[in-house]
């Protein structure tokens, strides 16, 4: 296995693999869609992804593990003052791969990398016994909320500068991308479009 940096050949890979991974039939019954990550990966690559965190994991000539992290979200404090922060994810594994160490392995090459970049912080919704191994805590250690005002154990951060987050008080500003109420319809028309056959084609 090897991590590298996505190419253009790997797009629709990684699509079909997102999709697959994050589907559910929850969210078909309650959304319209079982996926929305396939979405967001498509369009974050056309405006906010960094090309440079924009990893795979191949085995044998094949995608079995993608990660990437956007910009374009950032901590609004009570000063109104903007403070940059990347938003990590999704970080996808292939079904049949997982329990394997490769979200691991792609997590900690995406946090070195990102920090070799002079990124400052990492912010991401995700599942709280998994991400806290890498150094996320909940955000509400920060004095962080969302932009609602909700505070979590999914909503957690990480400093890749020591001491950045201790001096930022505020909300979390998410980009408008990550919104699944106003980018469902855009979503379903994208997945018709790429995958009018279904999961499997």
């Amino acid at each position: 296995m090897q991590i590298r940096t996505e190419e253009a050949k790997d797009y629709f890979d990684v699509l079909k693999m997102t999709r697959q991974t994050f589907w559910s039939e929850e969210r078909l019954k309650k959304l319209g869609l079982g996926a929305l990550e396939h979405y967001m990966v498509h369009k974050a690559r056309r405006r906010i992804m960094v090309e440079e965190l924009s990893l795979v994991m191949e085995d044998a000539g094949e995608i079995v593990g993608h990660v990437m992290c956007s910009e374009g979200s950032y901590i609004l404090d009570p000063d109104d003052q903007k403070h940059p922060v990347l938003t990590l994810g999704p970080l996808t594994v292939r079904k049949d791969k997982q329990k394997q160490g490769i979200g691991t392995k792609l997590l900690e090459e995406t946090l070195k990398k990102a920090s070799a970049l002079g990124y400052k912080a990492i912010l991401l919704f995700g599942h709280p016994s998994y991400y806290p191994r890498f150094g996320f805590k909940e955000a509400s250690t920060y004095g962080l909320k969302t932009e609602d005002g909700k505070q979590f154990p999914a909503f957690m951060a990480l400093e890749l500068e020591v001491g950045y987050l201790d001096k930022i008080r505020g909300r979390y500003i998410v980009h408008p991308l990550f919104n699944e109420e106003k980018e469902i319809g855009r979503a379903i028309d994208f997945d018709q479009l790429y995958f009018p056959f279904g999961e499997d084609k």
